[in-house]
């Protein structure tokens, strides 16, 4: 049992350090800022659980290539190197205390949406317009429930909308991230299911808080997070290093 919560404790700290600030984190609470919270954050956690679901299912894998003792090894290891890079990130990289991850992300999906977002909505309002001028001279009986239903299907579509481009956004940001290649060394050396569990429920916690307070959350120093999730990491390494299997 012991084993268990000190697993899932790992998992879910390490997300929680991963995470928070980072893109994924970033391109959720910029999402919300102009679009209900609650399909962001949908579209978000279901690819955050199925790119979760990969990196435990490949973690199971690694110890059918390697023996469990130098899984467990080389699993602490790569939590030294990871908690060595975040320190050498907040120290040389993220000097300035304002996080500008947050300005850059939204700049990047306002220029999408401009791109993008504005023709395929124009083009959709339009095709309506004229399919409902159609009906209208056609027959002006159904106008009325016609009108209802293609307005409620533009409805339909823009939720679809805002939830794919949630959903696709996390998981190309999610891939070969940090957080990921963590998850998939965690279970590699420890109980997968456990991993997995502390794991969603970690970025359940920070999708939450980006959906729903991310704004202001983008203004904690980026230099505190970084150091900290390292110190975090090189624990968790030293520690797996000293216990062995």
């Amino acid at each position: 049992m012991s084993r268990a919560l000190s697993s899932f404790w790992i998992s879910l700290s390490s997300i929680l350090f991963s995470e928070l600030g980072d893109k994924t984190f970033f391109i959720s609470a910029v999402l919300s800022m102009s679009n209900p919270a609650i399909l962001v954050f949908s579209g978000s956690i279901i690819a955050l659980i199925s790119m979760t679901l990969l990196a435990c299912v490949v973690g199971v894998i690694i110890p059918s290539i390697f023996t469990p003792k130098y899984t467990h090894y080389i699993s602490s290891f790569l939590l030294l190197v990871i908690g060595i890079i975040n320190i050498y990130d907040g120290i040389f990289t993220s000097r300035d205390t304002t996080n500008k991850g947050f300005q850059q992300v939204e700049m990047e999906l306002s220029n999408e949406d401009n791109e993008l977002g504005n023709v395929k909505d124009t083009d959709t309002n339009n095709d309506i317009e004229l399919y409902k001028n159609k009906i209208f001279c056609e027959d002006r009986s159904n106008y009325r429930f016609l009108d209802i239903l293609l307005r409620y299907k533009l409805f339909k579509y823009k939720i679809n909308r805002i939830f794919l481009k949630a959903f696709w956004l996390t998981t190309i940001a999610e891939w070969g991230d940090r957080s990921q290649i963590t998850t998939i060394t965690l279970s590699a050396s420890n109980d997968p299911f456990i991993i997995f569990l502390g794991s969603i429920l970690g970025h359940i916690i920070c999708t939450g808080l980006a959906c729903y307070s991310g704004k202001y959350l983008s203004n904690i120093p980026p230099m505190i997070i970084s150091i900290a999730g390292g110190v975090l990491f090189i624990y968790f390494g030293l520690h797996g290093m000293c216990s062995g299997l």
